[in-house]
C-alpha cells in the first residue's frame, strides 16, 4: 500500500468527515447556488454521451459518495467509482443498492494501489487533481494511459491558477511574492484572444511557470496544499504522456471580483450560471473561472 504523505492524511480525515455533506452538495440543485461539484459531474456525463457508445466502460476516480458514477450507471455505460475515503465508499454503495446496482461497482481503495484488467473507454476525476502531489499528477495521468482503451478519454478537473490573476486575494499576492504573475498575465491574455480550442492549441506556448504555490493558507478544508494548475500546465503534461485534448471548460465562472461578489452574491451566481450555459463564450472566461475540466484522447 502506498504510504500516504501529509497532504494525503489529511484529505482522507477530511473526506471522512465531510461526507453527508458531500453528498449534499452534489445533489443541491437551487437556482441561487452554485453547485460545482454537479457543474463537473454533469460535464463529464455530457462528454460521455458525446463520445462513448452505450455500455462503454467508465472509472471515476476519488468517486466520493459515488453520484456520477451512478448517474453514469442510469444513462446506461458500465460504470465502476474508487475511493480512499471509507465512508465515501460506504454511501456510494449505499446509494448503488438504493438505486438497484451493484454495491461491488464501487471498491474502497487509492488509484495508487488499484490493480485491474479492465481497459476503460473512459476515465474521470472530479475534485481529485489538487489532493496529490505533483509527481503523483504525472503518475496519474501514466496510469490512466495503461488503463484506457486505444482513443480512450481522460476526463478532469483542475482547480484554475489562471483565477489567482483575476481573484485579487492573498493568492494574488503570494503569486507576486513568488514572481509568477507575469507568466499567468500572458496565458490569460492568450484564452482571452482565444477564438476556438483547435486555433488555441496551435499556439507555441512556452510554459514560463517554474513554481507553484505549496501553502494555501486556511483553506477552510483543514489541508494545506491544494495544488492548482494553469490550463496550459495540464495541456503540456498530457501530451508529454501520449494525450491529445480535445475539450476545455470552465467551471464556477466568476462574474465579478471575489470582492464584488461577496457582496452581490444573489446576481453573481443567476449571471454566473446563465453564462455557464453559453459555450461560445468559454475560453475567454477561462481566466475567470476557479477551476476547469479538460478532456484528452489516448493516442
Amino acid at each position: 500500500m502506498l504510504q500516504l504523505s501529509k497532504q494525503q492524511k489529511q484529505t482522507k480525515i477530511f473526506f471522512n468527515q465531510f461526507t453527508k455533506k458531500w453528498q449534499k452538495s452534489a445533489k443541491t440543485d437551487s437556482h441561487l447556488t452554485i453547485n460545482i461539484i454537479k457543474q463537473r459531474n454533469d460535464y463529464v456525463v455530457n462528454i460521455a454521451q458525446k463520445f462513448l457508445k452505450n455500455k462503454s466502460k467508465t472509472l471515476d476516480v476519488g468517486c466520493g459518495t459515488g453520484d456520477l458514477a451512478i448517474s453514469l450507471l442510469q444513462k446506461g455505460f458500465d460504470s465502476h467509482g474508487i475511493d480512499f475515503a471509507s465512508s465515501m465508499i460506504k454511501k456510494a454503495k449505499l446509494e448503488a443498492h438504493r438505486k438497484k446496482f451493484s454495491p461491488d461497482r464501487f471498491q474502497l481503495t487509492s488509484i495508487f494501489d488499484y490493480t485491474t484488467d479492465i481497459k476503460y473507454d473512459l476515465i474521470s476525476a472530479n475534485g481529485f487533481i489538487e489532493y496529490i502531489s505533483e509527481k503523483q499528477f504525472i503518475e496519474f495521468i501514466q496510469m490512466s494511459y495503461e488503463m484506457l482503451k486505444d482513443k480512450g478519454l481522460l476526463v478532469f478537473s483542475s482547480r484554475n491558477r489562471l483565477f489567482n490573476v483575476f481573484s485579487f486575494n492573498e493568492y494574488t499576492l503570494d503569486e507576486i511574492k513568488i514572481k509568477q504573475l507575469d507568466y499567468l498575465i500572458e496565458e490569460c491574455i492568450m484564452f482571452n484572444k482565444a477564438k476556438n480550442l483547435i486555433d488555441l492549441l496551435k499556439k507555441k506556448h512556452s510554459i514560463r511557470l517554474s513554481q507553484n504555490l505549496k501553502n494555501h493558507g486556511n483553506t477552510g478544508f483543514n489541508i494545506d496544499t491544494r495544488y492548482q494548475y494553469t490550463p496550459f500546465q495540464t495541456i503540456e503534461m498530457l501530451r508529454k504522456h501520449g494525450f491529445k485534448v480535445i475539450d476545455l471548460s470552465p467551471i464556477h465562472i466568476h462574474v465579478f471580483t471575489t470582492g464584488a461578489r461577496s457582496r452581490l452574491n444573489e446576481i453573481h451566481d443567476q449571471v454566473s450560471k446563465y453564462v455557464q450555459e453559453k459555450e461560445n463564450a468559454h475560453l475567454p472566461l477561462i481566466p475567470q473561472s476557479s477551476s476547469f475540466s479538460i478532456v484528452a484522447r489516448k493516442l
